[in-house]
């Protein structure tokens, strides 16, 4: 079966770690590994083959491969450990990606509905199959160059994101009209300024709402929105409860 084929059988953990050995090693494994290296650079020897992880590498490390492996700078990676009903063929591989966020957020994904599969394993496995399409569609597309106002317009954004009126003023800085730029954007990221703007902000809320006892209604002005309403609604649709829900359940991400 190869890595197109998959069919999965259970994911065991999602896991946002950040290795602190200098050598370490794998082998006789039960799970594949499916993830993105945020940071750090760790070297893989897998005697066919090396796999070296830098900053916005995505990777598969197939069951079968054994390897040991050197960190020349530590750290983080996110990862989904999973088993399949057949074996896979594909071999481990990996690959620099320019939209390193898009892949954080499908992994976010299938780990919340990996922490509520009690409720319904369905969605998980659909999550889980859409993020693995995406990494096949990723590894066959040549990598690109991704366009400099792109760039900006996300930088500027992820240190604004809690200004009003973050969004307009991204525009305004960037020299090209908000079609423009929401084409640009999503050619280089996946996504709209606007839906990643949103995401942004909601994610912040979270990381509040699990460090903080600050009241919701501040958490969402703190969040940049303005509409405590629409925050609810919104945080409701990207976390699957209400922001007071996710404090008493304190879930993590």
């Amino acid at each position: 079966m190869e890595f197109n084929d998959l069919r999965l059988q259970d994911i065991r953990t999602v896991v946002y770690y950040c290795s602190r050995k200098i050598h370490f090693s794998a082998s006789a494994r039960q799970d594949h590994f499916i993830g993105i290296n945020l940071s750090g650079t760790a070297y893989h020897d897998l005697g066919y083959k090396k796999l070296d992880l830098y900053p916005n590498y995505i990777y598969f490390f197939n069951q079968r491969d054994d390897f040991v492996g050197t960190t020349k700078e530590y750290g983080y990676c996110y990862s989904i450990h999973f088993t399949t009903v057949e074996p896979i063929e594909t071999d481990s591989f990996c690959k620099k990606v320019t939209n390193p966020d898009v892949f954080v957020q499908k992994i976010r994904a299938v780990e919340r509905a990996w922490l509520k599969k009690e409720n319904g394993i369905l969605q998980m496995r659909s999550l889980f199959y859409d993020f693995c399409s995406f990494m096949l569609h990723v590894m066959s597309t040549p990598y690109a160059s991704v366009d400099a106002r792109a760039v900006r317009a996300k930088e500027y954004m992820d240190a604004h994101m809690q200004e009003e009126n973050c969004l307009h003023t991204v525009i305004e800085r960037s020299g090209v009209t908000a079609r423009r730029l929401s084409d640009l954007f999503k050619e280089a990221f996946h996504t709209t300024p606007h839906a990643y703007l949103i995401e942004r902000r909601l994610s912040y809320a979270a990381t509040l709402l699990e460090t903080t006892l600050i009241t919701v209604s501040e958490i969402s002005i703190r969040s940049g929105f303005q509409d405590l309403y629409y925050f609810s609604k919104a945080f409701k649709q990207y976390a699957g409860v209400s922001p007071s829900e996710y404090r008493a359940g304190k879930q993590p991400r």
